[in-house]
């Protein structure tokens, strides 16, 4: 049989018992598999044929031996009658009991003496004598270097009672360095059972506390001995039967639970804190939906003051309404108790869930709007109690197929924290209420006032137009001009607050083409020259717009041999966005101190940048507008893309905001920096190829 599936037959929980008769040439073997896990013991002129024997079948076969290398294996016979097999394991498990456990096997061999079986040999007993059991005991705790024990507070009551004064021995061999110590779980409820542990710790006990070690759940161990019973020990009283045992099979098994529960068990001091400022501690897991809810509404009529619902998502709110919660907790504020719920808010959603939340007019409902949702609805119930529901699917109308798992704590001051975390959220929604009706106002106020000056800006337009045809009035042709100059500036700030009107209210529709983007980024360049010859004539703003091809960066012209960009998008308002950063670039430039280069440069390269959730890589356009001005100001950072943003008296401030939605409508991304070399600044954004 090979090692390695042995090993791995272990590692998978499989129990392996092997009886062979060892010599000393097996030592080295033997003592490999022993550490493995294995379980091996010794008979003495073991002979016959080697067997397997499991649940399902034996193999019976022959070894032929020639040297260390040369090992066959014939008359192999496989039987599977489950009555034979069951005659087999009991003549199996009689040679097991009257066979030698290989370490003490090795240790003859060794040291060349023979092992008393008798003392040695594995054996576990179950003691019903009292005189007995005391005695047995007694020899534990006095033969012990180290001692791990779980009970329940009976068995700490039965030591001070009972071992008291081998109890106070085993400290003074602490002392003395012959003790290593005690360890010991239980649960404590009350102060009486605090002033009960207090009389017998001391330095050599480290004591932990778990909720619910059940009365019927009372072992210790030490290095060689397990000792354990399933009696309540009320009131200190001595177990009726005692189960003690030096088996490694139990050894190890209690060893790993005690492990285990030692890890999430709470030092004994604080337990103390606890009971002593009543905090209690219960945490419950409930991973059936049924039981959870039923759970959840018992713990909600429960509630004699508040509850304070953080609702998981909008969705959470239909699955409430349907399932005839809020009617639940309306009735229970009519009883007097407060009930607050916070429902995560999708704009898409406001209406109907406005129309559910008006039928409970006794609960206060709050919203707080949210792009991603919580998925863990909580409550928290008269500031003792939480109560929280992991969701497992959002879009399941019935609890059953949304809930995953139901988590309640009754801690005092886990419920304090997450109501203040309530409290926090609750004051946002107030301000996020605020915030709506100043934001209404304002859409209101720029949408009139908007409309309202298209009037007589058409009309200043039109009239002004009419005198500049005039030839008698050519001698005001420099006036008439900036009538008209300053008319259609007006006219664009007006055009700009409705469209950012238009963006507010997710009324601004985007059209659909394909175009070449290279010819689109010239004509922009072509029109603000245009536009621009009078105004900077001297000293003039050199723009120019450079394209990455093979590595290289080009100029780029009206070539008609120049490969074109193909972009699907809105070419109206992605010109809009590239006007915008321009405008923006001219006027960081001209607010630059003289002497400083006047450039303006467009950089346009493709991208392929891998998607965290997919493999397929994605291809973006990258257009970056970089000005030699007076860079982006430290303070407007922060917000630089938001409304009303500008460290200029020219504009209002919504040339960044307007772009940043169309480039967002397109799928794309802008941002904006700092030139490392210290002069100007570049805004880039992103769009999807």
């Amino acid at each position: 049989m090979k090692e390695s599936n042995l090993c791995q037959s272990i590692k998978s929980g499989s129990r392996i018992r092997i009886i062979t008769n060892i010599t000393k040439k097996d030592i080295p073997h033997c003592e490999k598999l022993l550490s493995k896990g294995l379980a091996i013991n010794h008979v003495p002129e073991l002979d016959g044929e080697n067997m397997i024997l499991n649940d399902r079948f034996l193999l019976s076969f022959t070894i032929h031996r020639r040297n260390s290398i040369d090992i066959r294996i014939s008359n192999v016979k496989e039987v599977m009658d489950p009555h034979f097999l069951r005659l087999q394991q009991i003549l199996f498990n009689k040679l097991w009991a009257d066979s030698i456990p290989a370490k003490f096997r090795v240790y003859e061999l060794k040291e060349e003496k023979k092992f008393n079986p008798i003392i040695q040999l594995p054996k576990t007993e179950v003691i019903e004598n009292p005189i007995e059991i005391e005695k047995r005991l007694s020899d534990f705790i006095r033969n012990s270097t180290t001692i791990c024990t779980c009970t329940s507070i009976g068995g700490i009551q039965m030591i001070q009672k009972y071992f008291l004064n081998l109890h106070k021995e085993t400290m003074k061999n602490y002392l003395a360095g012959k003790y290593k110590g005690t360890k010991w779980i239980t649960t404590v409820n009350d102060e009486m059972e605090v002033q009960t542990l207090k009389k017998i710790l001391n330095d050599s006990m480290e004591i932990r506390h778990i909720p619910n070690v059940s009365a019927l759940t009372n072992f210790a161990f030490n290095d060689d001995f397990f000792v354990s019973s399933i009696d309540r020990m009320k009131d200190g009283n001595l177990m009726t039967s005692l189960i003690i045992s030096n088996d490694p099979l139990y050894l190890n098994h209690y060893r790993s639970i005690f492990e285990e529960m030692w890890k999430s068990s709470q030092r004994i001091e604080d337990r103390f804190m606890d009971i002593k400022e009543n905090i209690s501690d219960s945490i419950s897991l409930l991973y059936n939906p049924e039981e959870a809810v039923a759970f959840a509404r018992k713990v909600f009529e429960s509630a004699k003051q508040e509850i304070l619902i953080i609702l998981s998502s909008t969705n959470a709110a239909f699955r409430l309404d349907q399932n005839k919660e809020f009617a639940m907790l309306n009735e229970n504020s009519k009883k007097g108790i407060k009930v607050k719920v916070i429902i995560p808010l999708k704009k898409a959603m406001d209406n109907e869930i406005r129309e559910i939340v008006s039928k409970y007019p006794f609960i206060e409902f709050r919203f707080l709007p949210f792009t991603t949702f919580f998925l863990i609805g909580t409550a928290i119930i008269d500031r003792q109690k939480i109560i929280s529901f992991e969701v497992k699917n959002d879009t399941k109308k019935s609890y059953f197929g949304a809930i995953r798992l139901c988590l309640f704590i009754e801690s005092k001051s886990t419920a304090l924290s997450f109501g203040t975390l309530f409290e926090n959220l609750w004051k946002q929604t107030e301000l996020y209420k605020q915030l709506q009706s100043i934001e209404r106002l304002q859409n209101d106020f720029i949408n009139i006032a908007s409309h309202e000056l298209r009037t007589p800006i058409q009309s200043i337009m039109g009239f002004a137009e009419i005198l500049r045809r005039d030839q008698d009035l050519s001698n005001h042709k420099e006036h008439i001009d900036a009538i008209r100059r300053n008319a259609i500036r007006i006219k664009e700030l007006s055009n700009r607050l409705i469209e950012v009107t238009q963006i507010d209210n997710k009324l601004l529709k985007l059209k659909s083409e394909t175009f070449d983007f290279k010819a689109l980024i010239l004509e922009v360049i072509k029109e603000q020259n245009r536009r621009r010859i009078d105004k900077f004539r001297s000293p003039r703003i050199d723009l120019k717009c450079i394209y990455r091809s093979d590595s290289k960066w080009h100029y780029l012209t009206n070539s008609p041999n120049q490969i074109p960009i193909l972009i699907t998008g809105d070419r109206i308002r992605l010109s809009q966005v590239l006007t915008n950063l321009i405008d923006n670039a001219y006027q960081a430039i001209s607010l630059a101190k003289d002497g400083q280069s006047r450039t303006v440069i467009i950089k346009i390269e493709k991208v392929i940048h891998l998607a965290s959730t997919t493999t397929t890589p994605k291809r973006w356009l990258v257009i970056s507008v970089v000005d030699s001005g007076i860079g982006i100001h430290p303070d407007l950072v922060p917000r630089l893309f938001a409304k009303f943003t500008t460290n200029s008296s020219n504009g209002l401030g919504l040339g960044l905001y307007f772009s940043k939605e169309i480039v967002s409508e397109h799928g794309g991304k802008i941002w904006a920096k700092n030139n490392k070399n210290g002069k100007g600044s570049t805004v880039s954004f992103k769009l999807p190829l």
